[in-house]
């Protein structure tokens, strides 16, 4: 694909980021047209704003982060263990973060900076279970699945019953509370920061991702250490993956929809691929929240739901296709 193409594909879906931001700061209770929340917010005005400031801007900024980080967690993962069908949410590794997370909360709901630690603990421990449980000479497509949802169940099933279990302690209160996207300023920052760096950790690896992709055996063959380089890349992935699981709850499918689609638009040479999936996913988030919003207003249809609606058939079909 020639460079003016790519181009044009980052600038198209920049400006639909854009508008679905809009659209995004003009749903609600509070009724102002897009000139008045512009004006707004580049001149400051009245309490409505200021809701809009406080309420709406920090859901934007979150659902954007949290889709390019799940996006690109995908993108790595797929690089790594050379399938398709791994994404964050499938393989289990959102349910470890989340199960260790719930475990940290129910024990010391004090400790709450504690939380992204123990998320990663979670996390990196499903990653490893699946990754000793899928390998056999190599990576099996079918043993990855299988492995990645019997890891998933159990961790799933695990924080069910630590939830269950503190649903009337001020830990189960936490922890009911992190399942949304609809946060205040100090986790978009937590996120922002943490978003940057493995953002930027994944474009550095763009170089041993396109390696991996040519087969274990052509990538030892140019130098490249495949099961350091791996592991490294799988703990940037899981990075990613914890931290909007840690603040906004497990949201399944993002990283298994948005890197097909990317690799449709943008090819995959992971130079361009990760820096797009990165955009496309924030922006799908955002499209699904926004939608989540308005298909039965004034309730909500969370944003787990939604891209389950979204991805679950998508799965489906990337399964049959991979079957026939």
């Amino acid at each position: 694909m020639n460079k003016k193409y790519i181009k044009t594909k980052f600038i198209v879906t920049i400006i639909g980021a854009l508008v679905l931001a809009l659209l995004c700061m003009r749903v609600g209770s509070i009724d102002l047209s897009l000139k008045e929340i512009v004006v707004g917010l580049i001149h400051g005005g009245s309490s409505e704003i200021e809701i809009i400031k406080a309420v709406r801007l920090p859901r934007i900024f979150i659902a954007l982060f949290t889709g390019g980080m799940l996006s690109v967690a995908g993108v790595l993962l797929q690089a790594v263990m050379r399938n398709p069908l791994a994404d964050p949410g499938i393989i289990g590794i959102s349910a470890g973060a989340t199960c260790m997370n719930t475990l940290m909360l129910a024990i010391a709901p004090g400790l709450v900076v504690s939380s992204p630690i123990a998320g990663l603990l979670g996390g990196v421990l499903a990653c490893a279970l699946v990754y000793a449980f899928a390998w056999d000479n190599g990576f099996k497509p079918q043993r990855i699945i299988l492995a990645g949802i019997a890891i998933n169940a159990l961790f799933g099933a695990l924080g069910e019953v630590i939830s269950y279990m503190t649903s009337s302690s001020i830990g189960g209160s936490l922890i009911s509370q992190a399942q949304s996207l609809g946060k205040g300023w100090d986790s978009v920052r937590f996120i922002v920061l943490y978003g940057t760096i493995g953002l930027v950790l994944s474009f550095i690896l763009y170089k041993k991702c396109n390696t991996l992709a040519l087969g274990e055996r052509n990538a030892r063959s140019l130098g490249m250490q495949v099961n350091k380089d791996r592991i490294f890349i799988c703990l940037v992935a899981v990075l990613l993956a914890i931290i909007p699981t840690v603040e906004v709850g497990v949201i399944s499918f993002v990283g298994l929809v948005v890197p097909h689609l990317s690799r449709i638009i943008i090819g995959h040479n992971h130079k361009q691929l990760i820096p797009f999936s990165a955009l496309l996913g924030g922006t799908l988030l955002l499209g699904a929240d926004l939608l989540g919003r308005v298909l039965i207003y004034p309730f909500e249809i969370p944003i787990s739901i939604m891209m389950s609606l979204i991805g679950a058939p998508f799965f489906l079909y990337m399964l049959r296709r991979r079957a026939s």
